[in-house]
C-alpha cells in the first residue's frame, strides 16, 4: 500500500446490526453486510449511520484503519432508544365499514351517568 493517499486508506466498520446503511457527505450509501462496511478514510468525515427500521438496542462498532505500516482499531458504543410509532386507523374488515346507503349510528363518548347541559 505504499504511495496510497491518506484519504484512500481502507477502513472497515464491524459490529453493525444487519441492515445498517452508512451515508457519506458525498451522498453515497454503503450497506453493511455480514462482514461490516468497507470504506476509505476520506469517507469518514461526516459519516452517518442509518439503523434498520424498528431496530433498537446497544451495539459496539469496531472501526479498523489499515495503513502501510500499522493497523489501528477503535471501538464506538452505539445506543438506539426505541420510539413508539404513531397509531394508524385502518378498516381491515368489512364488518367495520358502514354499508352503502346506511346511516351511521352515533356512538356515546361520555361515561355513563355524565350529563352535558348548557343550563
Amino acid at each position: 500500500m505504499a504511495g496510497v493517499a491518506a484519504a484512500d486508506l481502507p477502513v472497515a466498520i464491524t459490529g453493525c446490526p444487519a441492515g445498517t446503511v452508512f451515508l457519506t457527505l458525498a451522498g453515497d450509501s454503503i450497506a453493511a453486510g455480514a462482514d461490516g462496511a468497507q470504506l476509505t478514510a476520506g469517507q469518514l468525515t461526516g459519516l452517518q449511520m442509518a439503523l434498520p427500521e424498528n431496530w433498537n438496542g446497544a451495539t459496539t462498532l469496531t472501526v479498523t484503519a489499515t495503513a502501510p505500516s500499522a493497523i489501528l482499531s477503535e471501538t464506538v458504543a452505539v445506543n438506539a432508544t426505541a420510539v413508539n410509532d404513531a397509531p394508524e386507523a385502518a378498516l381491515n374488515h368489512a364488518s367495520q365499514a358502514v354499508p352503502s346507503g346506511a346511516r351511521a349510528q352515533p356512538i356515546s363518548v361520555l361515561p355513563d351517568g355524565m350529563v352535558v347541559s348548557d343550563a
